[in-house]
C-alpha cells in the first residue's frame, strides 16, 4: 500500500505522493506480491471487507478523535481518498488513512463495523502532535502487547507441561481406597441360601450396576496387592499392571468363588443385589481377558440410559452346577438375559477374537435376530487429555505470538513489514517444512500425522488472533476463532479415537475364521449342543453373516440392517469425524454466514436474510444430531460433506465477489434443507429413494470401493479354505493312525494330492495382503478399479469344487 507520509525519530515528513513513491519503488513491487496473495487468502478464509495490511485492532479502548459534523473542515474532498476502495474509510484502527498530493486525513470517527471514518481536507498533511490518523494509541498496544506475552507464555508452559505428560506414557489409574461397605463384603458378607435365592429370582434378574463394576475393579485392585489373587502358570499376570490385570478365569478361581462361597454360593450379582434388577444390557466377552481391560471398556462405553447389565461371571452362580440351566441354549440364563435387554455390548480383548469362542457367537446372533442394537466397547483413548490440551496450548501460543507481531509493529510505525505479511510468509514456511517431511519415507505415517495437527493448531491460535486484530468485528471474530480451535482439537481426537478403533477392530479379527463350525468352547457338550441347534435351524450362514457385519460396522441396529438390504455392505458407522463437524457446521454453516452478516457483505438489511436462514438450519442441525439415535449419527455427520463438495463453487465466488452470497443462498435453499431431511430420516430411508439413495448411503457411511469389498471377500474365503483343508487333512491323519489297514484308496490318493497342489497354491497367494491385491489385479486385466462378478463366482467355484474334494476324501 502506498502511503502518504514516513515516520522518523522525530515525527512524521512532509512529503508529497509522488516523492514517497519513488523512493519506495523497489519495495513496493515486492509489497504488491505480497498483498496479491494476502488478499487472495483473505477472501478465501476470512472474507475481509477489504484487505488491511497493517492490523491492530485491541481490546483496549482506543484513543479516536472525533469532530462534530459542523467541525469537518471546509472543503473537504472525500474523493481524494486513497485508502481501501477510495471511500474514505480505513480497514482497522493500524491502518492509516490516506489522502491524494496536498490534502490532510481528517478523522470523524469510528464507525459501528470497526472502521476509521474520514475526509480529505486541503492543506493538512497530518496532526501536528504526531498522531496519525487511523493509528491506535500506544496505551493500547502496550496493553495488547502485555497480554499477548502472558498468553503467549501459558501456552508454551502448558505445550511443555502436556509434552512431558505424553513422553511419560504414565497413565495410572486411580485407585480409590475401599470403603466399610467395600471391605464389609469380603470380611464380613451377609450369608443366604443361594440355590434358593436364584430359583426365586428370574434369570434375566441377575444383574450388576455399574457402581457395582467400578467397586468390584477396587476389590480386584486390592486383593492382587495383598496377594490374594497372585499370577499362576496360565495367567503369569505382573501384579503392578493397572491396564490389564489378571484374567477372568484367575479371578474366578482366587476372588469371586471363595467370596460368593462364603456368602452362600450364589452369583456375585445376586450377592450385592438378593432381590436382582432388571435387565438393561447384555455384556458378552471372552474369559481369557483382563478384567481391568474389561471393566474399563465397560465403563468408558456404558450406554445413555441403561442402568442394569447381566455379565456372566458375576451374573451366573460359579460355585452351584447350572448344567442344567444351560442344557437348552434357547433357554439358558444368556438367552432369557438378552431377550430381556434392549441392547447387547460386545467386549475385545487382547488375546483373541471373542468370536471365536462359541457362546459369544452365538450371543451375537441371538441379538441380532432379536433386531437388538449390537455395539463394540472401547477403552478411554491413552493419553487423550494431555494430547487435547497440548492442542489448545498450541493454539493460546499462536494466538499470543500473533498479537506481540502486530502490536510490535504498530509501536514501531514500521510501513515496510507488517504482521499479515509475516504471518503469512510464516504459514506458506510451515506447509514447506510439511511438503518436506512428507517427502522423508523413514517416518512413519502416524508421526507426519501428528506433525500436521501441531502445525495447524498453531496456525490456527494465529489466525483467530490476526482475525480479531484486523477486522475488528468481534462476534464473527470470536466464532471463528473458537471454530478453528474446535477444528484442530476435534482432528487430535480423531486421531486418538481412530488409532484405538483400529485396534479394536484387529482383536475382533484375531483368531476368527468367518465361520461358526471353527468356534471353540470350554465345555464340550455345550458346543456340541449349540452346533446341534444352529444346524437343525439352518441359521449357520446367517450366524457368520451377523458376525461379518458386527466385524465390519461396529453396531447393528435393525434400523442399519434395513440399509444394508438396500444400499449393501456397508462401513463404520459406530464412530463419526468431529473434525467433520468442527469444519463442515461449526466454521461454514454456522461461523460463516454471521461474519458476513456482521460485516454487511452482502448489503444491509433485508440482502442477508438467505443468511439468517443458514445460520438457523445450522442450530437446528444441532438440536437434531444431539437428539439422533446412536446408529444415525455416523450417517448425519457424513451428510455434512456436502458443504465439501459444493465448497469450490463458495471459493470461486469470495475470489471474484469477495463474499460467497450466492453459495450461502443456494446451502439455505437447497443443502441446508437436504441435509436436514438426510439426518432426520437416517440412512434407511435414505436408501430407498431411487438411484442416488443407496449410492449416498455408501458414501457417508464410508462403505470400501467395490473391488477392494470383493478383495477381502477373496482373503476371507482363502482362509477359510485354508482352515478347512487342515481340518480335513489332520481328519485323514487321525483315521489312518487309528486305523492302519484302512488307507485311503488309489483315486482319493490322486485327489489328495490334486487338492494339496491347488492349497498350497492358494496358501501362497494368501501369504500376505499384497499377494491377494496383485492376483486380483492380474485377474481383472491389470485394473483394480472395475467389479466382475463371473471372476469372483468362478474363484468361488473353485474354492467350493476343492471343499467338495477334500469332504469327500476325509469321508473315504
Amino acid at each position: 500500500r502506498r502511503r502518504s507520509k514516513e515516520p522518523d525519530n522525530t515525527g512524521f515528513k512532509r512529503a508529497n505522493w509522488e516523492n514517497v513513491k519513488a523512493n519506495v519503488g523497489k519495495e513496493l513491487q515486492a509489497h504488491e506480491i505480497v498483498r496479491a496473495i494476502y488478499e487472495a487468502s483473505s477472501r478465501f478464509f476470512g472474507m475481509f471487507r477489504r484487505s488491511s495490511l497493517i492490523p491492530s485492532r485491541t481490546t483496549a479502548a482506543p484513543i479516536v478523535r472525533r469532530l462534530a459534523q459542523d467541525e469537518i473542515c471546509r472543503g473537504n474532498r472525500s474523493d481524494l481518498c486513497r485508502s481501501g476502495l477510495n471511500d474514505c474509510l480505513a480497514g482497522g484502527l493500524g491502518e492509516p488513512c490516506l489522502c491524494a498530493a496536498g490534502y490532510g486525513a481528517q478523522e470523524i470517527g469510528l464507525g459501528p463495523s470497526g472502521f476509521v471514518e474520514y475526509t480529505c481536507c486541503p492543506g493538512q498533511e497530518g496532526y501536528e502532535d504526531g498522531y496519525w490518523c487511523g493509528r491506535a494509541s500506544a496505551t493500547g498496544m502496550q496493553r495488547l502487547m502485555a497480554i499477548s506475552i502472558g498468553a503467549l507464555f501459558w501456552g508454551l508452559s502448558g505445550v511443555f507441561v502436556t509434552s512431558m505428560m505424553l513422553s511419560g506414557r504414565c497413565r495410572r489409574y486411580a485407585v480409590m481406597p475401599l470403603s466399610a461397605e467395600d471391605k464389609a463384603i469380603v470380611a464380613a458378607p451377609a450369608v443366604r441360601d443361594g440355590a434358593r435365592l436364584h430359583c426365586q429370582v428370574p434369570m434375566e434378574g441377575w444383574c450388576v450396576t455399574l457402581d457395582d463394576l467400578r467397586q468390584f475393579r477396587r476389590l480386584i485392585w486390592h486383593a492382587v496387592q495383598e496377594d490374594r489373587i497372585s499370577p499362576t502358570a496360565l495367567d503369569p499376570f505382573d501384579p503392578s499392571d493397572t491396564k490389564i490385570g489378571p484374567c477372568v478365569h484367575t479371578v474366578n478361581a482366587q476372588f469371586i468363588r471363595p467370596v460368593t462361597e462364603a456368602a452362600g454360593r450364589m452369583s456375585w450379582a445376586l450377592m450385592r443385589h438378593p432381590d436382582g434388577l432388571p435387565c438393561d444390557l447384555f455384556i458378552t466377552h471372552g474369559w481369557g481377558e483382563g478384567i481391568y481391560e474389561f471393566i474399563d471398556k465397560v465403563e468408558n462405553s456404558w450406554p445413555q440410559g441403561a442402568k442394569n447389565a447381566y455379565c456372566c461371571m458375576l451374573s451366573n452362580p460359579q460355585n452351584l452346577d447350572i448344567s442344567g440351566l444351560i442344557a437348552s441354549p434357547l433357554d439358558s440364563p444368556f438367552a432369557r438375559a438378552l431377550r430381556s435387554a434392549s441392547r447387547m455390548l460386545a467386549v475385545p480383548n487382547q488375546g483373541s477374537s471373542i468370536y471365536s469362542r462359541l457362546w459369544c457367537a452365538y450371543e451375537a446372533y441371538l441379538a441380532y435376530s432379536h433386531g437388538k442394537l449390537i455395539s463394540t466397547a472401547f477403552p478411554p483413548a491413552p493419553n487423550f487429555s494431555p494430547s487435547i490440551w497440548r492442542m489448545a496450548f498450541l493454539c493460546l501460543s499462536g494466538a499470543g505470538a500473533e498479537g506481540i507481531l502486530v502490536a510490535q509493529l504498530t509501536l514501531s510505525r514500521s510501513t515496510t513489514i507488517t504482521a499479515g505479511d509475516i504471518f503469512i510468509w510464516l504459514s506458506i514456511t510451515m506447509v514447506l517444512l510439511l511438503l518436506a517431511w512428507l517427502c522423508m519415507r523413514r517416518f512413519h505415517r502416524s508421526v507426519a500425522l501428528r506433525t500436521v495437527l501441531l502445525l495447524c493448531a498453531l496456525v490456527a491460535g494465529m489466525s483467530g488472533s490476526y482475525w480479531m486484530l484486523s477486522v475488528g468485528q468481534f462476534v464473527s471474530s470470536g466464532l471463528t476463532g473458537l471454530a478453528l480451535l474446535a477444528s484442530v482439537v476435534a482432528a487430535e481426537a480423531d486421531r486418538l479415537w481412530g488409532a484405538e478403533a483400529a485396534v479394536q477392530q484387529q482383536q475382533l479379527q484375531c483368531g476368527f475364521t468367518g465361520h461358526l463350525r471353527d468356534a471353540e468352547c470350554s465345555c464340550p457338550e455345550d458346543g456340541e449342543r449349540i452346533r446341534e441347534e444352529v444346524m437343525a435351524s439352518g441359521s449357520e450362514e446367517a450366524v457368520d453373516h451377523a458376525v461379518r457385519v458386527l466385524i465390519r460396522m461396529g453396531i447393528s441396529t435393525p434400523h442399519l440392517r434395513r440399509a444394508a438390504e438396500r444400499a449393501g455392505a456397508l462401513g463404520d458407522a459406530s464412530t463419526w469425524s468431529a473434525a467433520a463437524i468442527a469444519v463442515n457446521w461449526a466454521g461454514f454453516w454456522l461461523a460463516g454466514p454471521i461474519v458476513i452478516i456482521e460485516g454487511e457483505l452482502c448489503g444491509p438489511g433485508s440482502a442477508s436474510w438467505p443468511l439468517w436462514i443458514a445460520a438457523l438450519e445450522g442450530l437446528l442441525w444441532a438440536v437434531v444430531f444431539v437428539r439422533l439415535p446412536l446408529d444415525r449419527k455416523a450417517f448425519a455427520a457424513g451428510s455434512l460433506h456436502l458443504f465439501t463438495l459444493a465448497f469450490p463453487m463458495a471459493v470461486i465466488e469470495t475470489i471474484m465477489t469477495a463474499a460467497p452470497c450466492t453459495f450461502y443462498a443456494t446451502a439455505a435453499l437447497s443443502l441446508g434443507p437436504l441435509i436436514l431431511a438426510m439426518s432426520a430420516i437416517g440412512p434407511a430411508g435414505v436408501a430407498w429413494v431411487p438411484f442416488v439413495g443407496p449410492p449416498a448411503v455408501r458414501t457417508f457411511l464410508g462403505a470400501r470401493p467395490c473391488y477392494q469389498r470383493k478383495q477381502d471377500e477373496i482373503i476371507a474365503m482363502a482362509q477359510r479354505v485354508r482352515h478347512s483343508l487342515v481340518s480335513v487333512s489332520s481328519d485323514i491323519s487321525s483315521r489312518s493312525l487309528f486305523d492302519p489297514d484302512r488307507a485311503p484308496g488309489p483315486s482319493c490318493g490322486a485327489e489328495a494330492e490334486a487338492q494339496e497342489d491347488r492349497s498350497g497354491a492358494l496358501e501362497t497367494t494368501v501369504a500376505s495382503p499384497l499377494g491377494v491385491r496383485s492376483a486380483w489385479a492380474a485377474r481383472l486385466g491389470g485394473t483394480g478399479s472395475q467389479c466382475k462378478e463371473e471372476e469372483v463366482a468362478a474363484v468361488v467355484l473353485q474354492v467350493r469344487a476343492s471343499l467338495q474334494v477334500a469332504r469327500s476324501c476325509a469321508a473315504r
